[in-house]
């Protein structure tokens, strides 16, 4: 439903600039990344927790470089980005395990 109805809004409701069409992309995108995740813990599925989680990362790296383009020259804008990513990504995997040792899919040794 939600593609359809941004399809729809694409299609038939023209904007005058291009920033509205990226605005309602990108929001669709995240609303399906999140609709992946829900539906993979409503569900119990953790193939749907994977694919939304790893969405979500490819999407943040992608919106990461979307910014950092055009300060190319800046390293070290580079070097903390990194920084912040790496600690995101190990975040995110420890919130995903937690998530799926919660569902009882896969054992998970502790961590901590």
């Amino acid at each position: 439903l939600v593609v359809m109805g941004s399809a729809y809004v694409f299609m038939f409701l023209p904007f005058d600039t291009a920033g509205p069409y990226t605005a309602l992309a990108n929001l669709v995108l995240f609303a399906l990344i999140v609709g992946a995740i829900a539906a993979g813990f409503l569900t119990r599925r953790g193939a749907l927790v994977n694919l939304g989680t790893a969405f979500f990362a490819l999407d943040a790296i992608t919106r990461y470089f979307d910014v950092a383009w055009g300060m190319l020259d800046t390293s070290l804008f580079f070097i903390l980005g990194g920084v912040l990513l790496l600690g995101g990504g190990f975040m995110l995997e420890r919130a995903r395990r937690r998530l799926m040792e919660r569902f009882m899919l896969v054992e998970v040794p502790d961590e901590g």
